[in-house]
């Protein structure tokens, strides 16, 4: 929660269904509301799809978070235009899909229309993944992200990651999507410029 909740315009939390071991909604939402004002609790997960629907456009890239026994409730959000995409977290964050790769096959295990993948460098790089990597995922990419690896902050040109491997992946699949920084930004006046420059510059050269 500390990492990931700061990291999102609103928050909606719901109880696992027919766990004995979940978290009641009221007590999540309370939890995240620590770093995170923006969050209410639904009361089951047709309840949260309904109020993400009623949120969300389709410019918007919605999040699932947490259990993949919520897939089959979430597709009812997909019957309205929505996009769900499946974003792999490096293991300090969860064990269960922790690369590109897995995350793609589970997609492609799964083969419904509206699921799909997103490629976050920031998690790619820990695993220690790259241009291959994204570039397999076609055009089931769906949502980038980006930050320096090194502390989840705002890119520099100054940055000893690899940049250009993540946007020659992008190239490669033939991605031209939306990129979120997602990332610590500081003082974003003084960081944003430079990061937004870089994507920018990058993006042109390798035709995105």
């Amino acid at each position: 929660i500390r990492l990931t909740a700061p990291l999102a315009e609103h928050i909606i939390t719901v109880e696992t269904p027919n766990n004995p071991r979940a978290l009641p909604a009221e007590a999540l939402r309370d939890a995240v509301a620590k770093v995170n004002p923006s969050v209410e609790a639904a009361g089951s997960i047709p309840e949260a799809v309904q109020k993400t629907l009623d949120r969300a456009d389709k410019e918007d890239a919605v999040i699932i978070f947490g259990s993949l026994s919520f897939l089959g409730e979430a597709e009812k959000a997909v019957q309205h235009g929505l996009t769900i995409v499946l974003e792999p977290l490096r293991k300090e964050e969860t064990n269960i899909i922790n690369t590109q790769m897995q995350g793609l096959r589970l997609m492609q295990d799964i083969e419904r229309p509206g699921f799909d993948i997103l490629s976050d460098f920031y998690h790619l790089s820990l695993a220690g993944e790259g241009r291959a990597e994204v570039a397999a995922c076609g055009k089931r990419l769906k949502h980038t992200h980006i930050a320096n690896p090194d502390g989840r902050v705002a890119m520099k040109h100054s940055d000893a990651a690899d940049y250009d491997a993540f946007f020659a992946g992008l190239a490669d699949c033939g991605y031209h999507g939306r990129m979120s920084i997602e990332g610590s930004l500081g003082d974003y006046r003084e960081t944003l410029p430079e990061a937004l420059a870089l994507i920018r510059e990058k993006a042109a050269a390798f035709g995105l």
